[in-house]
């Protein structure tokens, strides 16, 4: 059954390879150039789907297996797509074009595929409530491609004195609401009521048993849109992971189009003239992709970091203990029990470091952003405007050194004052 269904898969990507080619054909001055990478995709899971219905689906090699779970941990696979996601962007700013990223793609597509013949892997990214997760990624990264790749297709234009695309005529030809809208919103309705029945009939509704109050599922998971939240509460007290992170990260991607008002480039895809909004939304969007992959794949039993390929059947050995970074920088043991000092300034000395860092980043980045070199790139603001951004950027830093830190050094908190019940 499970080969069957690979074989499926691989017939859907010819499908979509071959689409691929047939419009390369039609649109390319130089079809034969144009196409040759489709074609070769389309050979490729065709002969992919033919091993797999005759029961000899091809696989990833066990020591490709065993390096992916040895080292693509979530500091690397966090690191690697901030750096992806880096190199994007700086090829968008140079005139990128979207084949690179359309094959990086479909390479991370044919590495699905191969691991799918993985029980493991296969158990892991089937479940019922996870498949919701891969289809959230798939239309990320196709929204990300065909967005900037726009965007950098009217950047090329505009360096041109050309027109963007969006001012093309057929582009401004004026739609009726009635019926050429209402129309297209029925059919799109229609489609994606059929898309709802299909996973309806493929994919069984990730129910339970009821409730047992003598009984807690382990790991006990929140459904996938409220994993980053979840994955938050390792990095963060529950106050701050659940009401003020949020809310701040919101509030501040909702404030960029409205902080950075440029008339003159509203109405098409461009990157060149907003690449600050344009990069710190992207980086706050991806930010919290990650906290759900890393949630929903990297998490197992007694909430423990397991790899792609590894059985959460067996339990891992719990991993060390975390402490705050005065308990680090001053030597103090966790199961030492340190009394609350009331003397405030041996309070302060104690985290004297934490409150460095912690006025380094909030202090600091303010005027880093009135730099010389950084305001070709950033706007100027007001000096409120500034400050409040200022703060909301600082905040989400802040969330991704403390995902290092838990994970490199095992410090959870940078500023600990039980005394007052704050640890940030």
């Amino acid at each position: 059954m499970r080969d069957q269904s690979l074989a499926i898969l691989y017939l859907g990507s010819v499908l979509v390879a071959a689409v691929w080619m047939a419009i390369r054909l039609a649109r390319s001055g130089a079809p034969k150039l144009q196409a040759i990478a489709p074609t070769v995709y389309v050979l490729l899971f065709l002969v992919g789907g033919i091993f797999a219905s005759m029961g000899h689906p091809w696989a990833l090699p066990n020591w490709v297996k065993y390096a992916i779970n040895r080292y693509v941990t979530p500091p690397v696979f966090t690191f690697v797509v901030f750096t992806a996601a880096f190199i994007f962007l700086t090829g968008v700013k140079t005139g990128w074009s979207p084949r690179l990223a359309v094959h990086a793609m479909v390479g991370m597509w044919l590495w699905f595929l191969l691991s799918l013949e993985d029980r493991n892997f296969a158990a892991l990214v089937l479940a019922p409530d996870h498949v919701a997760v891969l289809l959230f990624i798939a239309a990320s990264l196709a929204g990300l491609v065909f967005g900037l790749g726009l965007a950098a297709e009217n950047d090329h234009r505009r360096r041109q004195n050309q027109p963007a695309v969006e001012a093309e005529p057929h582009e401004k030809e004026r739609i009726f609401v009635w019926p050429d809208l209402v129309y297209i919103e029925l059919l799109a309705m229609l489609a994606m009521v059929g898309v709802l029945l299909v996973w309806a009939l493929l994919i069984p509704a990730p129910l339970e048993s009821p409730a047992d109050p003598t009984w807690t599922p382990n790991p006990a998971k929140a459904p996938w849109y409220f994993v980053g939240l979840q994955e938050l509460l390792v990095y963060f007290d529950p106050w701050l992971a659940g009401v003020v992170i949020p809310v701040l990260i919101i509030v501040g991607l909702c404030l960029i189009p409205y902080v950075d008002t440029r008339p003159q480039e509203t109405g098409f895809y461009g990157f060149r003239e907003r690449q600050f909004a344009t990069s710190v939304f992207l980086s706050g969007y991806l930010l919290w992709v990650v906290l759900i992959v890393i949630g929903t794949f990297y998490r197992g039993p007694d909430w423990q970091f397991y790899g792609l390929y590894e059985p959460r059947t067996i339990k891992k050995p719990m991993g060390n203990e975390t402490r705050p970074l005065s308990n680090v920088i001053w030597g103090i043991e966790n199961g030492a029990q340190r009394a609350r000092d009331v003397n405030m300034a041996k309070v302060l000395i104690r985290e004297g470091p934490g409150i460095v860092l912690v006025s380094i980043l909030f202090g600091g980045l303010p005027l880093a952003l009135r730099a010389k070199f950084v305001r070709r790139y950033v706007p100027q603001w007001s000096g409120p405007t500034h400050w409040t951004m200022s703060f909301l950027l600082a905040f989400m830093i802040l969330i991704a050194i403390k995902m290092y830190l838990n994970w490199i050094l095992n410090i959870n908190d940078i500023l600990y004052f039980p005394e007052i019940g704050i640890n940030i």
